[in-house]
């Protein structure tokens, strides 16, 4: 900031409380507060409650009132979870590392933080940018658009959001989904508590929903519809989106649902009666009477009960949901229909599951030359005879490009010397009867090369949803495949004629 800023905005920023906020509220006809009036602000967002205390934090007064501003912004346009995810890691690291005493902060300072941040919390680095960006676009003293762009620049760890996705697309075994079944089958001799927590895991294994969504779930929300002439029901629940941004208004969507959990529901329904008096709320606390059950009580019965018949400690709602999401992408479903399915704002986690599914693993393989189906086959096909590099004049030996690289000293060529190959030397020669390997060839370069290169058009072509009929993609995997078969034959060659070699350099 130039000393021209400086002198225009040195105005002490005055915040103005309203008093009290509107935080979006997960219930149908409900108004859920956030009082602002004293320094403990106090929300709550699918059953469990919420705090800042503001005299627990080390701040200065001039830092403290833009930070209470900007915190009522988020609450008032985002989802009450970002607050708890993002802003409230940054207010605290600010406060316990004391750099509120002093603001504003020397520039070094600010880009220090920010360093450290995206080492240690990524979730406080961006809670901490959006807070920055925010105070420049109101213009606020002692906050720079010049470090904004410097902060911008910081390189932040790699990270795949979808690794779990990639690393394990299966999720539940068949001997898991059918234990999964019997559990939800033996529903004759339960509890209201036990009964209750089956159709929690029914609804999760056939729809998928997070628990926020299931706290909102009210008895009127289902639908059912009869069938006059032929007596059957359909039932159709109307799922609140979670990840839909709105500060005010609920979005439900209907999701068609099984007939057996239909029932289920509408016998639950009928238990509630019985036991409780004005409320609409599907799932309770029986603790609680009067109380919906929590987002975080919800989750925890759905990973005990799983535990309860073998599953591993720790998986529940998102386990169940990833591998309905994986079940449908194996199933042949769009990145459109699992992203509306599983109520995401885009595709792009739908596109992990597609990319993970087992048709495109296979894909993959092929394609980097790692499927052994295809070795002994290709070991019989396609180059001419292995020979020794020194036996061959220099005007015969093959060079070419694989991607960026320069591959050089990798074979003879058979055709007259005057002849220009109408094919891409590198890619073409390994499938070709006129090409001799060298036994002492750089056939690895090669290789790692076009591996580089398959990996470059997989990504491309998994953007573009179309991996399974990419030309340039199987292409490579036949190249490869040669590749492999002439590097297994060279080590056959050298075995046999005891020929040692130091591997040559690329030419």
């Amino acid at each position: 900031m130039n000393e021209n800023e400086d002198n225009i905005n040195r105005l002490h920023f005055i915040f103005n409380n309203p008093g009290q906020i509107r935080i979006r509220s997960r219930v149908e006809n409900t108004i859920n507060y956030c009082n602002t009036k004293t320094d403990i602000w106090k929300w709550n967002d699918g059953g469990d409650s919420t705090s800042i205390n503001w005299e627990n934090y080390n701040y200065n007064k001039e830092l403290k009132d833009i930070l209470q501003a900007y915190i009522l912004h988020r609450l008032e346009s985002k989802s009450p979870q970002t607050v708890i995810s993002c802003d409230i890691p940054f207010l605290k690291y600010i406060s316990k590392h004391e750099y509120g005493k002093d603001f504003p902060l020397p520039v070094n300072v600010v880009i220090a933080i920010f360093i450290r941040l995206s080492q240690e919390n990524i979730c406080a680095f961006f809670g901490f940018k959006m807070f920055y960006q925010w105070a420049i676009e109101r213009k606020i003293y002692g906050f720079s658009k010049k470090i904004y762009d410097e902060i911008d620049e910081i390189q932040l760890p790699k990270r795949n959001p979808y690794q779990r996705i990639y690393l394990n697309p299966t999720y539940i075994s068949v001997n898991e989904e059918n234990r999964i079944l019997k559990y939800l089958e033996n529903t004759d001799t339960l509890s209201y508590e036990q009964y209750r927590n089956n159709v929690l895991v029914h609804l999760v294994y056939e729809l998928g929903p997070r628990p926020i969504q299931i706290f909102s779930i009210s008895q009127s929300d289902i639908e059912i519809i009869k069938n006059d002439q032929s007596d059957e029901v359909f039932f159709t629940l109307w799922l609140a989106m979670a990840k839909k941004i709105s500060s005010t208004v609920l979005v439900k969507k209907p999701r068609k649902i099984s007939n057996y959990l239909g029932k289920k529901i509408q016998h639950l329904i009928q238990l509630n009666s019985k036991r409780y008096l004005n409320n609409d709320a599907l799932f309770r606390d029986i603790n609680h009477p009067e109380a919906r059950l929590s987002k975080s009580k919800i989750s925890f019965i759905i990973i005990n009960e799983l535990s309860s018949i073998g599953f591993d400690k720790w998986e529940g709602a998102t386990y169940l949901r990833h591998h309905l999401a994986q079940s449908l992408a194996n199933q042949g479903a769009s990145a459109e229909v699992i992203a509306e399915i599983l109520g995401h704002n885009s595709t792009l986690p739908a596109r992990a599951y597609i990319a993970a599914t087992p048709e495109i693993a296979i894909i993959k393989t092929k394609a980097l030359g790692k499927l052994k189906t295809y070795e002994n086959i290709m070991k019989m096909l396609l180059t001419g005879e292995i020979v020794k590099r020194n036996s061959i004049s220099k005007s015969q030996w093959v060079r070419g490009m694989v991607g960026s690289q320069y591959i050089g000293g990798i074979g003879s060529c058979g055709l007259p010397n005057n002849t220009s190959c109408p094919k891409n030397p590198v890619y073409s020669c390994y499938t070709c009867h006129k090409f001799q390997p060298f036994a002492d060839g750089n056939h690895e370069d090669v290789k790692q090369g076009l591996h580089k290169q398959a990996q470059y058009f997989i990504d491309i072509a998994e953007k573009a949803m179309d991996l399974e009929y990419n030309r340039a993609v199987l292409q490579l995997e036949k190249t490869i495949q040669a590749v492999d078969a002439v590097i297994e034959r060279c080590k056959t060659y050298n075995s046999i004629n005891n020929y040692e070699f130091t591997k040559g350099k690329t030419l």
